[in-house]
């Protein structure tokens, strides 16, 4: 897998994501006018608050390519170079596409409960609470979809709670790299030289890079083609919905 190619970015060509972000500027006009929302039409409000939400599914996505890019270099500055390791970048950059993959999770459940209007308020929002909504909604084929978020992105959040909870990302070759790094580091200035041992950081810096490779082709390989489909569903739904209050306005 080449990681210095983006891949959530995907979600951009979907049609879903092209009908939003036609949607989104007189939406954003209403705003700089000052408009109360009060004095809205429910056709702007409903349209906000998907288009809201789901342009922070777009940004998270540009988070998680850019970390993804990031865990394969390394700056070449010196200042930098000279006060943090390889281990503590790459481990940041690890943790932050873990986190960016669940966030990301997270804003598409708050994409479906604003789009299906289902009326759960934002805080409250949780993959139980969109399941329970699509089964009164009968709506069999996005709770399906859901379901299948849920089994795929359960090893990744579990990931993201254990680099929370440890505040770090565990991984054997970074924990070697870091305890190389350092005695390198102290070793400076000192009667005790451990230069010989930088070979090691390239050794495991290599196979540390190989096996996140792996672990995020496995994470894109098992979400992506699965949010499309449900980015598909979700178009469908959204264009009813606009339908639906367009003539519920023409009627009242």
């Amino acid at each position: 897998m080449q990681l210095h190619k983006p891949t959530f970015r995907k979600i951009q060509d979907h049609e879903f994501s092209k009908v939003i972000i036609e949607a989104w500027p007189p939406i954003m006009q209403l705003e700089q006018d000052d408009v109360e929302f009060n004095k809205w039409t429910q056709l702007q409000r409903y349209q906000y608050y998907v288009c809201s939400t789901f342009g922070q599914v777009l940004n998270k996505g540009d988070h998680i390519d850019q970390a993804k890019i990031l865990t394969h270099s390394y700056p070449d500055i010196r200042a930098w170079r000279k006060h943090y390791g390889q281990s503590q970048y790459l481990q940041y950059h690890a943790e932050v596409y873990l986190a960016g993959v669940a966030g990301l999770i997270d804003r598409l459940l708050l994409v479906i409960n604003y789009t299906y209007s289902f009326g759960t308020p934002h805080n409250h929002v949780r993959m139980r609470s969109v399941l329970d909504n699509l089964t009164k909604s009968k709506d069999t084929t996005m709770h399906s979809l859901v379901v299948l978020l849920k089994d795929r992105s359960s090893d990744t959040k579990e990931l993201r709670d254990k680099a929370m909870h440890w505040t770090r990302y565990d991984h054997r070759d970074l924990s070697h790299l870091a305890l190389i790094e350092h005695l390198i580091k102290e070793g400076n200035g000192t009667d005790a030289d451990f230069s010989y041992l930088k070979g090691d950081i390239s050794f495991l810096t290599y196979f540390f890079r190989r096996s996140i490779a792996d672990e995020i082709e496995k994470i894109e390989g098992d979400l992506i083609p699965l949010v499309e489909k449900l980015l598909t569903e979700l178009l469908e739904r959204y264009r009813l919905m606009c339908e639906y209050i367009i003539k519920q306005s023409q009627s009242s």
